[in-house]
């Protein structure tokens, strides 16, 4: 068997750049383990154009979220299934000052395009938000596992899905390319989450695993039908059920859920609600984030046509479709990588 590219680990980045490329009339060969505690799998897929503790543009804000709004009903269409849910984000205040400054903050025009100016003072009843809140636009979640499902019944139908664990001690060099087992390909590229930290190539790129942990919860009373963010997230699911998170945890790398974790969300939520609410699952799961909190994208130093697409983190909603555009780009020679995202601002060991 020979393809122009094996492509390894199925999570959002490599599903996306796999559909990609079949696309572009490459011949690929994804292969995956199918793991179900997958950082993809578990999460919760929130994607937010204003983020962090100083509220400010996700990188690359205005590329990322024009695609990802035009790309993602387009993959529904052709999976033939929902998963896209674009919906207004309430940021609650936490203080007085936090809302005197952010609403100085946005006022400046450079971010008319993310804030909605005439929010509606009672559209969160169910919510205790006594200092006042921002609704932002162009954000929502995606279901990121039921498009997994989606995509990876879509790569079994055109033949192009290996479910297996990717054994390295398989993979070896030859003079037209690189050889896995039976199957020759032009080249490999690792797409492979917080498995890239065990990568023999690519491992000594700083990755910076972090542990989070969410919980699902039921409220028959809950009327929210747009997400909240303050500490934590609140996502409304449907039917009564939502998702709350997510903690942030550099210590215990593991996907073992936390009693510490459970009990800091329960005790958020307990604030944040005005009504009662019965928790019905806990998750925990590694996200692949890296020190400087960039992909990891490119091609190996010294090897030829061994490339590494990873590191999207926890906003693998938002960069995927971009990324992918991006790297097929350079990998067909139409463009260089920007350089935040080029793995080699990393040196070898």
């Amino acid at each position: 068997m020979t393809v122009d590219y094996i492509i390894v680990g199925q999570g959002i980045a490599g599903s996306i750049l796999s559909y990609e490329l079949l696309k572009k009339n490459k011949k690929i060969l994804l292969i995956d383990n199918n793991y179900p505690n997958s950082s993809s799998r578990v999460a919760a897929g929130l994607f937010n154009p204003v983020t962090g503790r100083r509220m400010v543009h996700t990188w690359l804000a205005h590329e990322l979220f024009a695609l990802a709004h035009s790309y993602y009903p387009k993959i529904e269409l052709k999976l033939k299934t929902q998963f896209f849910h674009p919906l207004p984000l309430h940021y609650l205040f936490s203080s007085i000052k936090e809302s005197n400054d952010l609403y100085a903050k946005f006022s400046e025009p450079e971010f008319a395009d993310w804030i909605n100016q005439n929010q509606t003072a009672n559209c969160l009843t169910d919510i205790h938000a006594p200092l006042g809140f921002l609704e932002l636009k162009q954000a929502g979640w995606c279901n990121v596992n039921k498009l997994l499902v989606a995509f990876k019944n879509y790569f079994e139908i055109t033949g192009c899905y290996l479910q297996e664990q990717f054994n390295y001690e398989k993979l070896y060099q030859t003079v037209r390319g690189w050889e896995y087992g039976h199957i020759k390909t032009a080249a490999v590229i690792f797409c492979e989450g917080v498995g890239g930290l065990n990568n023999p190539w690519f491992g000594y790129l700083p990755f910076k695993p972090v542990k989070g942990e969410i919980i699902t919860f039921k409220s028959n009373k809950l009327s929210l039908t747009s997400i909240v963010k303050q500490h934590y997230w609140i996502i409304p699911q449907g039917n009564g059920i939502f998702k709350c998170g997510a903690t942030f945890d550099f210590n215990q790398i593991n996907e073992t859920p936390s009693k510490q974790a459970v009990n800091e969300l329960f005790k958020w939520l307990t604030k944040t609600l005005r009504g009662s609410f019965e928790v019905i699952n806990h998750q925990a799961a590694i996200r692949p984030t890296t020190l400087d909190r960039r992909p990891l994208l490119g091609e190996h130093a010294t090897c030829k046509n061994l490339f590494i697409f990873n590191g999207l983190g926890s906003k693998g909603v938002s960069l995927a479709p971009y990324l992918a555009s991006h790297f097929i780009g350079y990998l067909f020679s139409e463009n260089e990588l920007i350089p935040e995202l080029n793995h080699r601002r990393f040196p070898l060991a």
